[in-house]
């Protein structure tokens, strides 16, 4: 005699709810993966969209700072202004390049990968010498004038390329992050 359990007649209807939890699951777990890639592609995004508001901010702040200066009215707000804009353009490299860093596992191609280092080390490099001069500015409550029309001409010469840099790598950002969704 043959012990089946009672399960012999309900075989079938087992496999197929054995299988649609597999197949659920498959699929939960590729939302989940998929969810953390659009996450940090829209972060990714964000930081370089961020890059080319922050040299618009720094460079009108050191216009207005050197417009008040001159004219002997009160200089906190541009003063603050610069030091958020220079802080934030500092955050949103460190945030792109460690996030490149760390996207070994990237599943756009390789070249899309290294334009966006390549680019990325373009605005790195263009960025450090306006930096590095407005950094004196910083935590001052009256930067010397000579400081500060230094870091504004510095920044005007820079502003566009910089602009134009930061614009193309927030395209190539978004185009990579197509590239990986489609």
């Amino acid at each position: 005699m043959k012990t089946s359990f009672g399960i012999g007649k309900y075989r079938d209807l087992l496999f197929a709810i054995f299988l649609f939890i597999v197949l659920d699951l498959g699929i939960l777990f590729f939302n989940y993966f998929g969810s953390i890639e659009l996450e940090r592609d829209a972060s990714r995004i964000n930081a370089a969209g961020e890059l080319r508001m922050l040299t618009q901010q720094i460079t009108k702040s050191l216009l207005t700072l050197q417009s008040e200066q001159s004219a002997g009215l009160p200089t906190q707000t541009s003063m603050a202004q610069l030091s958020q804009g220079h802080v934030g353009f500092g955050r949103a490299l460190v945030e792109l390049k460690d996030s490149l860093a760390a996207d070994l596992g990237y599943a756009g191609s390789n070249q899309q990968l290294q334009a966006l280092r390549e680019g990325l080390e373009k605005i790195e490099r263009e960025w450090g010498p306006l930096g590095r001069t407005i950094e004196p500015l910083l935590g001052q409550e009256a930067p010397l004038a000579e400081d500060v029309e230094l870091a504004t001409t510095k920044a005007v010469a820079r502003n566009i390329r910089l602009m134009a840099q930061c614009d193309d790598l927030a395209r190539a950002v978004e185009q990579a992050a197509n590239f990986k969704t489609s």
